[in-house]
């Protein structure tokens, strides 16, 4: 089902919209927990596992700034989104979460 728009709310019904609803927090909530997983991974390693790591085919690892990315989008900003979500945390002023994540992905809103 597609994004209800603005217009037109007659034309869905309440099993449409609750089906959406429920994707849109199970998506949310698969979300948060994979980004704590992830940081809970990328604590757990120093940096010179992702330097070795794999990458086959092609050069072996990540360099230091794919590293300072990596881990500043996943400790930093979505670290600090996820304690949010948990209750962990309280955000005292405005903040843009997507900065370092924009680096890792075509993000561009």
């Amino acid at each position: 089902m597609a994004f209800p728009s603005a217009g037109g709310f007659a034309s869905y019904t309440k099993p449409q919209l609750d089906s959406y609803l429920n994707g849109l927090a199970a998506q949310w909530n698969g979300a948060m927990v994979g980004l704590n997983a992830m940081r809970n991974f990328l604590t757990a390693h120093p940096d010179a596992d992702f330097t070795a790591v794999s990458s086959n085919p092609g050069p072996t690892g990540y360099t230091a700034g794919d590293i300072t990315i990596v881990k500043s989008a996943f400790l930093t900003d979505a670290g600090a989104a996820y304690d949010i979500y948990a209750g962990a945390a309280t955000l005292g002023t405005a903040r843009d979460f997507r900065a370092f994540l924009k680096q890792l992905s075509l993000l561009t809103s």
